[in-house]
């Protein structure tokens, strides 16, 4: 694998062991499985990808408060567009903040400043967290935090059956609960709701999503994941 780093990059940027800039014009192509790696962040697209005009990266070593977030923060000034591919967050132990790291999790933050949880995994002994985008995704920002524990109703769960799925069309949900139903791809982001226990995912894109499940009565939920055809 080829790793470019801040050392090798042009005339074009100007690079510190905290940040990448972009000038204005500015351009830096990355060949399809090669990789950028920033300071503890690395990008490594499925495609031919190609950053461009003026744009800052930077790493904190500092954490968001809430939720709370490893001691290590990258932001982008502008979003990054259509990336499609792995990204790689690496941590310390000291910038745990005494978070469970057997629990540790990537969030991305959207272009609306939302954070968002993704399905990403976990690399305890190279202190790596990092998530396969396998859609063009706009995002400006990387984290990690603890694994949320989602409180769910047990007798919700055990009756929850999605069908069909894989699915090119509507989807029903099998339950003899009252529930809501919200898809959403697979860095967090709504793509369809439902007040009731079908939905119409014709329109979606092929791809992998989750469906968020929620008991009316009660408010607990689940996730499940469905393929579209």
């Amino acid at each position: 694998m080829r790793i470019f780093t801040i050392a090798l990059l042009l005339s074009s940027f100007i690079g510190t062991s905290q940040d990448l800039t972009m000038m204005q014009g500015g351009a830096l192509s990355i060949s399809e499985n090669a990789s950028l790696f920033i300071n503890g962040f690395e990008i490594t697209p499925s495609t031919n990808y190609e950053l461009s005009d003026s744009n800052s990266f930077t790493v904190f070593n500092t954490s968001i408060e809430e939720p709370i977030s490893v001691g290590r923060v990258f932001q982008m000034e502008s979003p990054l567009s259509a990336y499609q591919g792995n990204v790689r967050l690496y941590y310390q132990n000291i910038e745990l903040n005494n978070l469970d790291e057997t629990k540790l999790a990537m969030i991305v933050q959207d272009e609306q400043a939302t954070w968002n949880m993704v399905e990403s995994n976990l690399d305890e002994t190279l202190k790596i967290v990092e998530f396969d985008f396998q859609e063009p995704t706009n995002f400006q920002g990387i984290t990690a935090i603890n694994r949320q524990t989602l409180t769910i109703d047990e007798s919700l769960m055990s009756s929850i059956r999605i069908f069909p799925n894989p699915t090119a069309g509507i989807i029903q949900v099998a339950t003899n609960r009252a529930v809501k139903l919200e898809v959403m791809n697979l860095i967090g982001q709504t793509v369809l709701v439902s007040q009731d226990a079908s939905i119409d995912l014709s329109d979606l894109a092929t791809a992998t999503y989750l469906v968020k499940i929620t008991d009316v009565s009660s408010g607990a939920n689940v996730f499940k994941k469905i393929v579209k055809k």
